[in-house]
C-alpha cells in the first residue's frame, strides 16, 4: 500500500539488447497495478527518474524499456542500487453490478450498479509553489548584477 493505492508491484529487469538499443539503457522498469487505476508517478533508479502518466488495465503492466544504465546508477560508496516509485496522483475507479432482490415474492430482480471514484493528489504543494514562483518572477521590478573585478573596467 503506497499513497492509498493497493496492489502495486515494481519490477526491475536487466536487459542486454542485441538489436542496437543499448545506447539508451540496459534495464527496464515495469509497474503492475490493479485495472481501472490512473496514476501519475515517477519511476526511480539511482539518480535517474522519469515522470509517467498511465491508465492500468487488469493483467497488463506499464513498461519503460531502456530506462537507464544500471552500472551508472549504483552508489559507489556502499555498492547499493536504489529503486522506487513516487505516486504523485492516483485516480481509482471501480463499479459493482449486483442483483437486488425485492422483498415481495414474485417480483422480478433488478440490476443495480454502484460506481466509486477516488482521487488522491500528493503534489499539490509542489504545484502551488511552482505557480507562486512563476507569478513572483513576473512581478520583478528591479534587477541587479554583481560585476566582479570592476576595477579592471577602467582599462577598456
Amino acid at each position: 500500500d503506497i499513497a492509498g493505492v493497493n496492489g502495486l508491484r515494481l519490477e526491475l529487469q536487466h536487459t542486454r539488447a542485441t538489436d542496437g538499443r543499448e545506447e539508451k539503457g540496459d534495464c527496464s522498469m515495469l509497474l503492475w497495478a490493479p485495472g481501472g487505476l490512473f496514476l501519475i508517478f515517477k519511476l526511480i533508479v539511482g539518480e535517474h527518474s522519469v515522470q509517467v502518466e498511465h491508465n492500468f488495465e487488469d493483467g497488463v503492466a506499464f513498461a519503460s524499456d531502456d530506462f537507464c544504465f544500471l552500472e551508472d546508477q549504483v552508489n559507489p560508496d556502499d555498492d547499493c542500487l536504489r529503486i522506487g516509485i513516487e505516486v504523485l496522483e492516483a485516480v481509482s475507479r471501480c463499479s459493482d453490478t449486483r442483483v437486488l432482490r425485492k422483498r415481495a415474492a414474485g417480483e422480478r430482480h433488478e440490476l443495480s450498479e454502484m460506481s466509486v471514484k477516488r482521487y488522491l493528489n500528493h503534489r499539490i504543494l509542489a504545484l502551488v509553489q511552482d505557480k507562486v514562483e512563476s507569478m513572483t518572477s513576473r512581478m520583478v521590478g528591479r534587477i541587479e548584477w554583481r560585476v566582479e573585478q570592476a576595477s579592471s573596467l577602467r582599462r577598456f
